[in-house]
């Protein structure tokens, strides 16, 4: 369950992240353009369309997109903007009682998301039921489709095998249970995409 330490932190995090990653451009008070990498402003396009099919949560509604041309070239998506203003630009200036109520209303959210239930058989990637992009990964590139938790967790770990301790590989898989069902989420909750409409 999120707390205020946790959403503080949250804030924080948001806060830095707008401000080092570029792409975002205010067109006037009602139109955001984000910009990006063809493949990872496609998958955005995807996910955004899915929540907003599938949930209740505000999402933008986009109004063009241009992803013409190869994965790495340069895309955009022309979108509505919420009301309010970004959460980590105005986190220090709530009140006790507005961090609890933004604090419920995202755990509202976050459980709204994890109720969807993918078709069967489930899996690990993006919406579209291809290869989703990790912004943990520095590589920059997608990874999957992951059939199985364990395959996902077997990829995590593959990168130790070449560290000057390969014993690491077991030690740190056993730390990732399989058992975990597949739920639908967020892969960046955090950044400048998340927004109080007050």
């Amino acid at each position: 369950m999120a707390t205020e330490k946790s959403l503080t932190k949250f804030a924080f995090l948001a806060k830095y992240k707008q401000a080092v990653l570029p792409g975002i451009e205010f067109v006037d008070a009602n139109t955001v353009r984000k910009s990006g990498r063809v493949f990872k402003v496609q998958r955005e396009v995807e996910a955004m369309r899915y929540v907003q099919s599938n949930t209740s949560l505000p999402v933008p509604t986009i109004l063009e997109t241009h992803l013409d041309g190869e994965r790495d070239a340069r895309g955009w998506i022309l979108m509505t903007k919420l009301p309010g203003q970004q959460l980590g630009r105005c986190w220090a200036a709530m009140d006790a009682a507005s961090r609890a109520e933004t604090i419920r209303q995202l755990k509202l959210y976050l459980d709204e998301l994890h109720r969807i239930r993918l078709p069967a058989p489930a899996w690990i990637g993006s919406c579209s039921h291809g290869p989703a992009y990790d912004h943990r990964f520095d590589n920059q590139t997608t990874c999957g489709l992951f059939g199985s938790v364990g395959e996902f967790h077997d990829f995590l770990v593959a990168p130790v095998r070449s560290c000057p301790r390969p014993d690491f590989v077991d030690r740190f898989r056993s730390l990732l249970p399989d058992d975990h069902e597949i739920v639908f989420c967020h892969d960046d909750f955090l950044g400048g995409g998340v927004w109080n409409p007050r």
